[in-house]
């Protein structure tokens, strides 16, 4: 109702704002532009956007496997609410969940390092002292990154993209760029980059877009 209102009383900009969510998805895959909308309505606890974005990606063809590895790239990215409030939603719009894989147990803290080191190309100090000072607090932070960001269902560009899309509507430059890295080295074309921080104005407005430009171009 109120977006409607909306369109009632500014045809012009609302009409603009649809025009923006259409170039995303024509730049990226229609099913994870709506993804990468519903990651970033979660993270700004917009859940009537949140909703409508899901239920854009279930249209768009987003598999549900894929949708339900998408609360762990929140977990990591935003934490137990963040994930939990995407998890309700997906429930209400995919249906609830088939058991993911079973953790085996097994920690390699050479391979964990190796693993970082690929990832960021290089080991950020704040990794390293995770692993010189506590080694649960190591593990448990593996985890989540390993195996949320790269051995979940999600493919990995799709995670980076997602990533981006989360950073770019909180004005985290420094994030945003850090994952368009990692999306690049994924395999990311510019233009999946750009349609994924364009999926995210209509969540976070347009003061979102100068920071997520120069993370683009830097």
């Amino acid at each position: 109702m109120a977006a409607r209102a909306i369109e009632v009383s500014n045809p012009g900009p609302a009409h603009g704002l649809q025009m923006i969510r259409d170039a995303a998805a024509g730049l990226l895959d229609p099913g994870l532009a709506g993804m990468i909308a519903a990651a970033a309505a979660a993270a700004k606890n917009q859940p009537v956007v949140l909703r409508e974005s899901l239920e854009r990606a279930l249209a768009g063809g987003f598999p549900k496997e894929q949708a339900w590895a998408t609360p762990a790239v929140v977990l990591i990215s935003r934490g137990q609410a963040v994930s939990e409030r995407l998890a309700e939603a997906l429930i209400e719009v995919y249906g609830e969940p088939d058991p993911g894989p079973a953790f085996d147990g097994t920690f390699d803290k050479d391979a964990t390092l190796a693993y970082f080191q690929k990832y960021f190309d290089g080991i950020p100090p704040r990794i390293q002292l995770l692993a010189d000072r506590s080694q649960q607090a190591f593990e448990g932070y593996t985890l989540m990154h390993r195996l949320g960001l790269r051995e979940g269902a999600l493919p990995p560009v799709s995670v980076e993209l997602i990533l981006c899309g989360i950073n770019g509507s909180e004005f985290q430059t420094e994030f945003v760029k850090i994952h368009a890295d990692a999306a690049r080295r994924m395999g990311a074309t510019e233009d999946q980059l750009f349609g994924a921080l364009l999926s995210i104005i209509p969540i976070a407005g347009a003061a979102a877009w100068p920071g997520a430009a120069t993370a683009l171009l830097s």
